[in-house]
């Protein structure tokens, strides 16, 4: 009697095992292969962005608090993106300070620069022989003390807005200008 039982639990147990291999199954399991995260989504940034108040320029002397802003006409088109790096091109035209028109002088450069996935931005803006900022302190006979490498900012919707600022000792004005430049413009 004790073998017939022992044969029977061997028997259930088998049976039990079997049953639970495949239960719900007609075929065996394949291996499951990680999904991969979906590539970044970088928003597009092609196109002309505008503004009669394209570039803002104020310089604060800094000993005496006195600030003097600069306001220009201009754009800037984006017209090669690809990924998260983009390129193009600005133009720069008439420039006004207290509300008079101080230059009518058109200066033109390229740029290039990056977008992230929520439209930050880091861009380059270039002039003939050096970053536009630096170069119009150059020819004031200025001395850079300390500066931003690049224009920080975002592009929202249709806008685009950057900035950058510059430290300088220059010989025309005794004494250190801060200058904090700011270009923005809509598409």
């Amino acid at each position: 009697m004790a073998n017939v039982t022992f044969r029977l639990v061997v028997i259930g147990i088998t049976f039990s095992l079997l049953a639970t291999m495949g239960c719900g199954k007609d075929s065996p399991t394949a291996p499951t292969v990680p999904t991969q995260p979906p590539p970044p989504q970088f928003p597009s940034v092609l196109g002309t962005y505008q503004s009669s108040r394209f570039l803002v320029s104020t310089a604060t002397h800094l000993e005496t608090g006195t600030a003097v802003q600069l306001e220009c006409e201009g754009q800037l088109t984006i017209s090669s993106q690809n990924g998260s790096q983009y390129s193009g091109s600005f133009i720069r035209r008439t420039c006004r300070s207290g509300g008079q028109i101080v230059s009518t002088d058109v200066r033109s450069g390229t740029l290039s620069g990056t977008v992230r996935t929520d439209g930050g931005t880091n861009m380059g803006l270039f002039a003939p022989g050096a970053p536009t900022l630096l170069a119009g302190l150059a020819s004031l006979g200025c001395a850079i003390l300390s500066s931003s490498t690049e224009y920080n900012g975002a592009f929202a919707g249709a806008n685009v807005t950057v900035s950058a600022s510059v430290t300088a000792s220059c010989s025309t004005v005794p004494g250190t200008l801060l200058i904090n430049q700011t270009i923005s413009g809509n598409r």
